[in-house]
Order: structure tokens, then sequence, then C-alpha cells
């Protein structure tokens, strides 16, 4: 088993993306530089963006005033909209600061721009994963069947548990809740962004892969990748 793991963490390391053979810079770009961007920039980005934007609150709402977001209208999503009335009708808090829900409208119509992208041209380029995901594929079957239930219990928690959940009233009204929006509502509303962040780019990660083994590595008459000499040779 030691040596398996061995072998699958050599193999990992030998793939490519794009894998197929003279791919042009649109498509270099559109695939292994858009994921590095995502996963190591955008997402890092966002992290300390959106805990900025709500420590300072309201000069971020004063700047999108500028673009729409006056004290009239909450948000464009009705989860968040229901949050703000409950919030308000409720009074958990003293005061429901409006700046919090357009902040938190911004940036998740933000995540959604930049998780569109990364489907349509991850959809797009499939096949220049092809390299990739069959090595993936092949250490989800070769590792133990223990590590593998924990990897699928932890994508099916977070789906289970997904951001939705943290706006509804049955969870809010949970004394840890009640305490954290009371106290520290920034906190609370930047979980509930990082919340939606995190697991749209695992789902879109997971949806992608799924995609590949329907429509490439199982779909009649499809050719994948050929790996090079060096996969090849550890395979045998």
């Amino acid at each position: 088993m030691r040596q398996s793991s061995l072998e699958i963490g050599r193999l990992l390391a030998l793939t490519k993306v794009p894998c197929w053979p003279n791919p042009s810079r649109l498509t270099v770009f559109l695939t292994n530089d858009l994921r590095k961007i995502i996963g190591r920039y955008i997402l890092g980005g966002t992290f300390f963006a959106s805990a900025a934007a709500f420590a300072f609150a309201t000069p971020t709402n004063n700047l999108l005033r500028l673009i729409g977001y006056n004290d009239g209208f909450v948000s464009y999503f009705p989860a968040f909209r229901n949050l703000y009335f409950y919030l308000t009708a409720s009074r958990i808090t003293a005061t429901v600061n409006i700046a919090d829900f357009h902040i938190l409208d911004v940036f998740l119509w933000w995540w959604i721009a930049v998780l569109a992208i990364r489907l349509i041209s991850g959809i797009a380029y499939l096949k220049q994963f092809d390299d990739f995901y069959r090595a993936y594929s092949l250490g989800l079957a070769q590792r133990h069947s223990r590590l593998r239930l924990f990897i699928y219990g932890v994508v099916g928690i977070l789906l289970l548990f997904s951001p939705f959940t943290l706006t509804q009233p049955q969870l809010i009204n949970d004394w840890k809740f009640t305490i954290l929006i009371r106290y520290y509502p920034q906190v609370y509303f930047w979980s509930v962004a990082m919340a939606y962040f995190i697991v749209g780019y695992f789902f879109i990660e997971i949806l992608l892969f799924g995609l590949w083994k329907i429509f490439r590595q199982h779909w009649p008459g499809v050719v994948l990748w050929h790996q090079n000499a060096q996969c090849e040779e550890l395979q045998s």
C-alpha cells in the first residue's frame, strides 16, 4: 500500500494541464493559468478583501451607492432579503446595518461571475484535463476505502450544510449564532460570504470532474490523452 501511494504521488506530479499537444496561449490561460489564478490569488484576495469590506462597512457602502446600492434596496438574492427582514422583525440585534447586506450581495455576484468563467472554460476545454483527471481518478481508486469514504463524507457535509442554511431562522435562533450576530455581526456576514465562496469553489471543481468522467472517460468513442513515456512507465 505504501508503494502504491508513492506511485500515485509521482503520477500526480507528472500530470499536465493542458495536456493535448500544441495548445494555444488562450488554451493555456483558460485551463492551467485560470485554475492557479482562482485557487491561489482570487480566493485568497477575496478572503482578505471581504474581511476589510465588512470591517469598514460604512465607507464601503458609500462607494456602493455609486452603483445603485441605496438604503431602499437590500439585495438581489431572496435569501438575503428574507434574512434582513427577519433580523429587523426579530430584534436579535438592536440595529441591522443594511451595508452588510450590500457588501454580501456584491461579493456573491463577484464570486458567481468567477465560478461561471471557471465552469464555462472548464467545459470548453474539458479534454485538456485528461491527464490531470485520469491521475486523480486513479488515485481515488487505489487509496484505502476508508479514506475514500472520508472524502465523500466531507463533500456530503459541505453540500448538506450549504451556505444557504447559515441564513435560515432555525440556525440563527441558536444561541451561538444569536450572540455572534448581536455582538459581532461583521464576523457573521463575513463567514456567510466565505462559506459561499469555499463551497461554490469545491462544487464547481467536483462538477467538472464528474462531467469529465461522464463525457470523457466513459463516453463511447472518446479518445483520451495518452500520457507521456514517464507516466506509461510508471503505470506498467
